[in-house]
């Protein structure tokens, strides 16, 4: 289990540990969360806070959404974040995996502002190509959390998993100091896979439907040439991280004369070793609806920042 330790320094001056504190934590942590979700991931937006589900009755702590198209189940624990904590938050996934659309549209909070098109494309047109993200929440970690994650990523289990723990220090009656931890749990050799089985084919054979085959291509063969793997569904598909590869980098979909894309700029910034601001300068908007040239643009500029960052290159540009 990971201790952290604080301690005040200064020139000349021995350094002074700092003591734990609780007095708020567990109290306050939730309602923190709730007003501040980048406390947890940045980007991510709460779309329900404590939801019924009306298949099982159970009730989720918060339901997020990450763009492109990621939903994120948090479970926050006022203490130990265990394996039970896990079996819970894989219930609620089921649930939000396993909802209708229309089950789902309904399922989100009227009263947390939240775009049509980053909506819809969260929502998708099947349950299949539903993204799914557990983030668990708590003031500690159970040593007993993290081969249960892995046992079950090791049979199979493709669902990203994130175990976020605060810790509290104050000393005396000075400021109180709040530290945060974050892991992504996966195997050494984790390996992606494509949940439907489904051939890249597909979307491309939809996108040429569309008239927009050239453009899809183009952010296919980048990520096949640049080594990055793909997760594919009927309609899009999902350029993973690789340092975490059910991560979701970059999303894809065709769409009648354009191409729904978005990208995640923290992922592509710790992938090439950049700031994120010079990844959106060179990008443009994180998630949108694209014309052609747009999406032409975005290919060139991606194969620009990689060839500055000296990753392989990649596919030329479309013309």
């Amino acid at each position: 289990m990971t201790r952290t330790r604080m301690w005040t320094v200064g020139v000349g001056a021995a350094p002074a540990r700092i003591a734990s504190y609780s007095g708020h934590l567990e109290k306050d942590l939730e309602d923190w969360i709730r007003n501040d979700p980048s406390m947890l991931i940045d980007g991510l937006q709460w779309v329900r806070r404590q939801g019924v589900f009306s298949a099982d009755q159970s009730r989720l702590d918060l339901l997020g959404l990450l763009r492109p198209s990621t939903w994120v189940v948090a479970e926050l624990k006022a203490g130990v974040v265990d394996p039970a904590t896990l079996t819970q938050a894989l219930g609620y996934a089921l649930n939000v995996g396993t909802m209708s659309r229309a089950e789902l549209e309904r399922f989100v909070d009227p009263a947390l502002a939240l775009d049509a098109d980053t909506l819809g494309a969260a929502l998708g047109e099947e349950q299949t190509s539903r993204q799914v993200q557990l983030v668990l929440v708590g003031t500690s970690q159970s040593p007993r959390l993290r081969p249960a994650i892995e046992f079950l990523q090791t049979n199979g289990l493709t669902v990203p998993i994130t175990v976020v723990t605060f810790e509290l220090f104050r000393e005396g009656d000075g400021p109180i100091f709040m530290t945060r931890s974050v892991e992504d749990v996966a195997p050494e050799e984790q390996t992606a896979t494509n949940p439907t089985s489904r051939s890249i084919d597909t979307v491309l054979d939809l996108a040429r439907e569309y008239g927009v085959g050239p453009e899809v291509d183009a952010v296919r063969a980048w990520a096949s040439e640049s080594g990055h793997r793909m997760r594919v569904w009927s309609t899009s598909f999902a350029i993973t991280y690789s340092k975490f590869r059910t991560k979701t980098m970059i999303y894809a979909a065709p769409l009648p004369g354009k191409v729904r894309l978005g990208y995640e700029p923290a992922l592509l910034a710790d992938e090439l070793g950049l700031a994120e601001e010079a990844v959106v300068a060179a990008l443009g908007e994180i998630y949108t609806v694209r014309e052609p040239a747009a999406v032409r643009s975005f290919v060139e500029g991606i194969r620009k920042l990689y060839a500055a960052a000296g990753r392989p290159a990649a596919a030329p540009p479309v013309t």
